[in-house]
Protein backbone atom coordinates (compact mmCIF):
# COMPACT_ATOMS: atom_id res chain seq x y z
CA UNK A 1 0.00 0.00 0.00
CA UNK A 2 1.21 3.72 -0.53
CA UNK A 3 0.51 5.20 3.07
CA UNK A 4 1.68 1.92 4.99
CA UNK A 5 5.30 2.20 6.38
CA UNK A 6 6.94 -0.33 8.70
CA UNK A 7 8.16 2.91 10.96
CA UNK A 8 6.27 5.16 12.15
CA UNK A 9 6.42 8.90 11.24
CA UNK A 10 5.74 11.40 13.33
CA UNK A 11 5.62 15.32 12.53
CA UNK A 12 6.53 16.41 16.39
CA UNK A 13 10.02 15.61 17.49
CA UNK A 14 8.80 15.45 21.17
CA UNK A 15 6.41 12.18 20.62
CA UNK A 16 9.63 10.93 19.06
CA UNK A 17 11.89 11.76 21.40
CA UNK A 18 9.06 10.17 24.53
CA UNK A 19 9.22 7.21 22.31
CA UNK A 20 12.63 6.94 22.51
CA UNK A 21 12.65 7.09 26.05
CA UNK A 22 10.14 4.40 26.43
CA UNK A 23 12.26 1.85 24.25
CA UNK A 24 15.19 2.52 25.80
CA UNK A 25 14.28 2.33 29.41
CA UNK A 26 11.85 -0.89 28.80
CA UNK A 27 14.84 -2.51 27.48
CA UNK A 28 17.40 -1.23 29.90
CA UNK A 29 15.70 -2.62 33.28
CA UNK A 30 13.34 -5.58 33.71
CA UNK A 31 10.28 -5.03 35.84
CA UNK A 32 10.46 -8.74 37.23
CA UNK A 33 14.51 -8.45 38.21
CA UNK A 34 15.38 -9.37 41.88
CA UNK A 35 16.10 -5.70 42.54
CA UNK A 36 13.21 -4.73 41.47
CA UNK A 37 11.02 -6.86 43.63
CA UNK A 38 13.03 -6.25 46.38
CA UNK A 39 12.87 -2.39 46.42
CA UNK A 40 8.65 -3.41 46.11
CA UNK A 41 9.08 -5.18 49.10
CA UNK A 42 11.06 -2.73 51.20
CA UNK A 43 8.55 0.13 49.97
CA UNK A 44 5.79 -1.06 50.88
CA UNK A 45 7.10 -2.33 54.65
CA UNK A 46 8.04 1.01 54.84
CA UNK A 47 4.88 2.68 54.29
CA UNK A 48 2.95 -0.23 56.56
CA UNK A 49 5.00 0.54 59.54
CA UNK A 50 4.47 4.92 58.91
CA UNK A 51 0.60 3.78 58.76
CA UNK A 52 1.04 1.77 62.04
CA UNK A 53 3.06 4.27 63.48
CA UNK A 54 0.68 7.04 62.53
CA UNK A 55 -2.17 4.55 64.08
CA UNK A 56 -0.37 3.97 67.35
CA UNK A 57 0.19 7.63 67.72
CA UNK A 58 -3.63 9.00 67.66
CA UNK A 59 -4.98 6.06 69.63
CA UNK A 60 -2.52 5.88 72.54
CA UNK A 61 -1.75 9.28 72.52
CA UNK A 62 -4.76 11.51 71.56
CA UNK A 63 -6.91 10.10 73.45
CA UNK A 64 -7.63 11.79 77.03
CA UNK A 65 -6.40 10.56 80.40
CA UNK A 66 -7.31 12.15 83.20
CA UNK A 67 -7.29 11.03 86.76
CA UNK A 68 -8.99 12.89 89.50
CA UNK A 69 -7.35 11.19 92.84
CA UNK A 70 -8.65 12.09 96.31
CA UNK A 71 -5.75 12.58 98.80
CA UNK A 72 -6.24 13.37 102.38
CA UNK A 73 -3.60 14.56 104.87
CA UNK A 74 -3.75 12.60 108.43
CA UNK A 75 -1.32 13.49 110.20
CA UNK A 76 2.38 14.83 110.78
CA UNK A 77 4.32 12.77 113.01
CA UNK A 78 6.56 14.14 115.42
CA UNK A 79 10.34 15.12 114.38
CA UNK A 80 13.14 12.65 114.65
CA UNK A 81 16.82 13.96 114.96
CA UNK A 82 19.18 11.65 114.20
CA UNK A 83 22.71 11.67 115.55
CA UNK A 84 24.50 10.25 113.15
CA UNK A 85 23.39 12.11 109.97
CA UNK A 86 22.66 14.94 111.88
CA UNK A 87 18.96 15.85 110.56
CA UNK A 88 15.52 15.62 110.85
CA UNK A 89 13.19 12.93 109.76
CA UNK A 90 9.17 13.10 109.79
CA UNK A 91 6.72 10.94 108.78
CA UNK A 92 3.49 11.92 106.47
CA UNK A 93 -0.53 9.64 107.28
CA UNK A 94 -2.62 10.19 104.09
CA UNK A 95 -5.73 8.51 102.52
CA UNK A 96 -5.40 8.39 98.80
CA UNK A 97 -8.60 7.70 96.32
CA UNK A 98 -7.39 6.90 92.75
CA UNK A 99 -9.26 4.93 89.96
CA UNK A 100 -6.37 4.11 86.99
CA UNK A 101 -8.28 1.95 85.07
CA UNK A 102 -9.57 4.56 82.36
CA UNK A 103 -5.56 5.32 81.78
CA UNK A 104 -5.30 1.48 80.58
CA UNK A 105 -5.36 1.02 76.99
CA UNK A 106 -3.66 -1.84 74.49
CA UNK A 107 -0.53 0.66 74.23
CA UNK A 108 -0.02 0.76 78.27
CA UNK A 109 1.91 -1.46 79.87
CA UNK A 110 2.72 0.12 83.33
CA UNK A 111 1.47 3.07 85.34
CA UNK A 112 4.29 4.50 87.79
CA UNK A 113 2.46 6.53 90.70
CA UNK A 114 4.22 8.25 93.03
CA UNK A 115 3.23 11.00 95.62
CA UNK A 116 5.77 14.04 96.12
CA UNK A 117 6.44 17.22 98.68
CA UNK A 118 7.28 19.99 97.72
CA UNK A 119 8.49 22.86 100.08
CA UNK A 120 10.86 26.20 99.96
CA UNK A 121 13.31 26.54 102.60
CA UNK A 122 15.65 29.40 103.65
CA UNK A 123 18.51 28.19 101.87
CA UNK A 124 17.50 27.26 98.95
CA UNK A 125 14.34 27.58 97.26
CA UNK A 126 12.67 24.39 95.95
CA UNK A 127 12.98 21.44 97.92
CA UNK A 128 11.27 17.91 96.47
CA UNK A 129 10.93 14.63 98.09
CA UNK A 130 9.41 11.30 96.75
CA UNK A 131 7.17 9.96 99.69
CA UNK A 132 5.38 7.07 98.29
CA UNK A 133 5.65 5.16 94.94
CA UNK A 134 4.33 2.60 93.24
CA UNK A 135 4.28 0.46 89.78
CA UNK A 136 1.01 -0.71 88.70
CA UNK A 137 0.90 -3.10 85.80
CA UNK A 138 -2.11 -3.87 83.29
CA UNK A 139 -1.93 -7.42 83.98
CA UNK A 140 -2.98 -7.14 87.38
CA UNK A 141 -6.72 -5.32 87.24
CA UNK A 142 -6.93 -5.22 91.32
CA UNK A 143 -4.48 -2.92 91.91
CA UNK A 144 -5.68 -0.52 88.88
CA UNK A 145 -7.51 1.17 91.49
CA UNK A 146 -5.78 2.29 94.75
CA UNK A 147 -7.48 2.61 98.09
CA UNK A 148 -5.26 3.66 100.83
CA UNK A 149 -6.48 4.74 103.79
CA UNK A 150 -4.10 5.86 106.77
CA UNK A 151 -1.18 5.13 105.06
CA UNK A 152 2.52 6.44 105.80
CA UNK A 153 5.58 7.23 103.80
CA UNK A 154 7.49 4.74 102.30
CA UNK A 155 10.32 7.51 102.17
CA UNK A 156 10.58 10.18 104.93
CA UNK A 157 11.33 13.62 104.53
CA UNK A 158 14.34 14.78 105.94
CA UNK A 159 15.89 17.77 106.77
CA UNK A 160 19.48 18.38 107.04
CA UNK A 161 19.08 22.28 108.11
CA UNK A 162 17.04 21.06 111.06
CA UNK A 163 14.25 23.12 110.42
CA UNK A 164 11.72 21.08 109.96
CA UNK A 165 8.97 22.65 112.05
CA UNK A 166 8.64 25.58 110.67
CA UNK A 167 8.41 24.06 106.72
CA UNK A 168 5.14 24.59 104.21
CA UNK A 169 4.62 22.74 101.74
CA UNK A 170 2.74 20.95 98.67
CA UNK A 171 2.05 17.58 98.14
CA UNK A 172 1.59 16.17 94.40
CA UNK A 173 0.32 12.96 92.95
CA UNK A 174 1.92 12.42 90.07
CA UNK A 175 1.47 9.64 87.15
CA UNK A 176 4.08 8.24 84.41
CA UNK A 177 2.64 5.99 81.47
CA UNK A 178 5.21 3.46 80.03
CA UNK A 179 3.84 2.08 77.02
CA UNK A 180 4.59 -0.40 75.12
Amino acid sequence: FFFSSRRRHTRSASVSWARRCVQETASMVSLYSLTSRMNNICFFGLIMLGIMGAGNFLTGYMTPKEVHPKFAFQSFTHFIHQSLTECEDAQIAFDLNADLSKLFDWNTHLIFVWISVEYTHGRSERNQMTIWDKRILRSKPEDHIINLTNSTCKYSITDVYKRMGHLKGKVYFNLSLIHI
